[in-house]
């Protein structure tokens, strides 16, 4: 292989990677949209507005919850362990000395 030729398929494996990259932020994103209308809602129930695999939604919640935009708590429902998921509130991204600055701000 020529040094153009690698360098062309070094390109194209970085454009892939980038657009392997937007969407899973984009599948991301719209699970955390769904979690926010729907909190507490368990990982089966969210498979199933969304249409994807449990295994799919599952990987989703566990990279929502790296980037703690999300947090889960495990339940049991019906003699069953299940994983409850609710979105972070937007105080929860804040210090308390930045909820008193926004207070005094809108005041």
């Amino acid at each position: 292989m020529s040094g153009e030729e690698e360098t062309s398929m070094t390109d194209k494996m970085q454009a892939a990677h980038e657009a392997r990259k937007t969407e899973v932020a984009d599948t991301d994103y719209k699970l955390y949209k769904v979690i926010s209308k729907h909190p507490g809602s368990n990982t089966y129930e969210l498979s199933k507005k969304m249409h994807w695999s449990r295994g799919k939604t599952y990987g989703s919640i566990k990279r929502l919850e790296n980037i703690k935009w999300i947090k889960t708590e495990k339940s049991e429902q019906n003699g069953r362990s299940i994983l409850k998921v609710m979105p972070i509130k937007w105080h929860e991204f804040l210090t308390p000395e930045e909820i008193k600055n926004f207070k005094e701000t809108i005041l």
